[in-house]
């Protein structure tokens, strides 16, 4: 491998222009072109287009070739969702580290096909999710040591902002469209709290009970698709975790999107908040702080973390925050939300 990672992009139709930029600055990362399909739609290449000008990158419409030069060490895998699986399985199987967005599939048959691809590789498969911010390493440090003592509970809720309300955008089709899209906010967005919870408990579901809704946007309506989803969940060591998850219509907030995390234990209860770097333990007794676990960054650094992980991670061997085995754990509780929603039962998780 050369002395820098050499990267290429494999689309950058979603979210490639939120990962692109930390990837550029990486001191121990060259980026190397962006590639893809020739026979997607002309706006989609339009997108590739403005991406690989921003960063003066060649743009190439034979991802085949881009996938089989030695200049080209690992991708990062960001198109629309319907096309995260096949586009990743295709790096995969051309012996490339891969990165892949969330989610990582759009079918439970897509996830288990990536999931197993991810264990069958000799390089690094990794996907993203908002795990790497300070607060989530700080709280994650402090269960592992024993801070909390045991944990009895668990509540986790990630908000979008940004909905649309009644504003409705057909260009915008791309995000709600459940052929292009998957699904609603909880195949979206789930995966947030879900990752949150595995990281710093180390716990997953076995069973959830799911009740979802198309409450506060047009597009949900429309598509027939859900903005927000409820969850309770029964967790592997037989607490109980409840989710609150979706994407409501807040004009005036001054943040897109509230993550927050409440992993209560037998010493006391930790809170983290997206929207500041500490974690937070207080009790035994209401009110009482005994620790501030306190980070040197105050950016919310989700992403770039993640990155910065995919990168240690191919250049030492080392295990990312997120592969084959906290995907499988992560999205069999997706669909088995899906499915709990449909039918009104609680599903045991497989």
């Amino acid at each position: 491998m050369a002395e820098k990672l050499r990267i290429g992009l494999v689309s950058g139709i979603r979210h490639q222009d939120d990962y692109a930029p930390f990837f550029a600055r990486h001191p121990e990362v060259t980026l190397v072109g962006i590639a893809d399909d020739a026979d997607i739609p002309e706006e989609y290449h339009a997108l590739n287009r403005d991406l690989a000008d921003q960063f003066a990158l060649e743009y190439t419409t034979d991802l085949d070739a881009f996938l089989a030069r030695d200049d080209v060490d690992a991708v990062c895998v960001a198109p629309e969702y319907a096309r995260h699986t096949p586009l990743a399985l295709r790096a995969i199987a051309a012996n490339k580290h891969v990165l892949v967005d969330k989610p990582i599939g759009i079918t439970l048959e897509q996830c288990d096909a990536l999931i197993a691809a991810g264990r069958k590789t000799t390089r690094t498969f990794a996907w993203i999710a908002r795990i790497g911010h300070p607060s989530l390493q700080r709280a994650h440090d402090a269960v592992a040591a024993g801070d909390l003592g045991e944990v009895v509970n668990v509540n986790a809720h990630f908000l979008a902002t940004y909905g649309n309300g009644e504003k409705w955008d057909d260009e915008e089709r791309t995000f709600f469209d459940p052929v292009v899209n998957g699904g609603g906010e909880l195949l979206n967005f789930g995966l947030y709290p879900l990752t949150a919870i595995l990281n710093v408990t180390g716990l997953a579901p076995t069973a959830v009970h799911c009740v979802t809704g198309k409450y506060y946007n047009r597009p949900h309506r429309e598509f027939d698709i859900e903005d927000m989803a409820l969850l309770n969940c029964e967790m592997e060591n037989g607490i109980l975790a409840s989710i609150c998850v979706g994407r409501a219509h807040v004009p005036g907030n001054l943040h897109n999107s509230d993550l927050w995390l409440e992993v209560t234990g037998t010493r006391g209860t930790l809170v983290t908040d997206e929207l500041v770097p500490d974690a937070v333990l207080t009790g035994p007794t209401p009110g009482y702080v005994q620790r501030r676990y306190r980070s040197p960054c105050a950016s919310s650094g989700h992403f770039e973390a993640v990155i910065d992980n995919f990168v240690w991670a191919v250049q030492t061997g080392g295990q990312p925050f997120l592969g084959a085995d906290e995907a499988e754990r992560v999205m069999h509780t997706v669909f088995a939300a899906y499915e709990s929603a449909e039918t009104g039962e609680m599903v045991s998780i497989e």
